[in-house]
């Protein structure tokens, strides 16, 4: 870009100067916003995830307990559809041996988020562990999180591995972060054209008055009059006016 800006005026290339580096700081501000509010927005819905998931759990330990659930039946199964309700999640049942027994899950999501069998080493991870198991799984090339945890009766027995997929709470974060990226990118044209217009104005302002001096030195001569310039601000440009005045002061004497 040097080399292309060589041929250009003074003007043109603080200009375009100017645009470059609020073109790479816009870039650059919006990747790291971005990366914050993914990772943030990632731990929010986590953490809120696996309140409703305690809550769940509790419900169903009280539940079995108050009811003497022993084994999968229509007791249990409604209040899975019960609590999906309350809470907008959907749950699988899947018995000791990691067969689907049931599920609340009734669109077209089911035949893959309702896997028919869990691996033996779901069923190791959540009889070894009191809390519930988090796995990634994938759909749609989307990565989700998918929780299980092993429901006990009243005598410490397991009756059912329950599967909480997060699926519908990964793709409202991700429509969340493209919202986001929208509304960021909407501001961010805002700036630009603020900024370039601003960047326009104050190269032109910058170059005209280098025209000026410019001008003026054109017009100096050695015999004759030649008036000071006025320059009222103290900057380089400034510097030069003296520079000039001093100039002329020298020619005079």
């Amino acid at each position: 870009m040097v080399f292309s800006l060589r041929n250009k005026s003074l003007g043109a290339r603080i200009y375009l100067s100017m645009v470059t580096l609020i073109v790479i700081s816009l870039l650059v501000t919006g990747a790291f916003t971005s990366y914050f509010f993914k990772n943030q927005n990632d731990v929010y819905h986590l953490a809120r995830l696996q309140r409703k998931e305690q809550s769940v759990m509790l419900a169903l330990k009280y539940f079995v307990i108050d009811n003497n659930i022993y084994r999968v039946n229509n007791s249990l199964d409604k209040k899975l559809e019960e609590l999906a309700n309350i809470h907008s999640l959907d749950f699988n049942t899947y018995n000791e041996f990691g067969v689907l027994v049931s599920s609340t899950i009734e669109d077209e999501t089911r035949d893959f988020l309702a896997k028919e069998n869990i691996t033996s080493s779901i069923i190791d991870s959540v009889a070894s562990t009191p809390d519930a198991v988090i796995v990634e799984e994938v759909l749609d090339n989307q990565t989700y999180l998918s929780t299980y945890f092993l429901l006990q009766n009243q005598d410490g027995n397991p009756i059912a591995v329950i599967n909480i997929p997060y699926h519908k709470d990964s793709k409202r974060t991700s429509d969340d972060l493209g919202a986001f990226l929208s509304t960021l990118f909407q501001v961010f044209l805002l700036l630009f054209v603020g900024a370039s217009l601003i960047a326009y104005f104050l190269s032109n302002y910058i170059t005209k008055s280098l025209q000026v001096v410019s001008t003026r030195m054109k017009q100096t001569r050695l015999t004759g009059e030649n008036p000071h310039l006025v320059w009222e601000s103290d900057d380089e440009i400034g510097e030069l006016v003296n520079d000039y005045n001093r100039m002329v002061d020298e020619l005079h004497e």
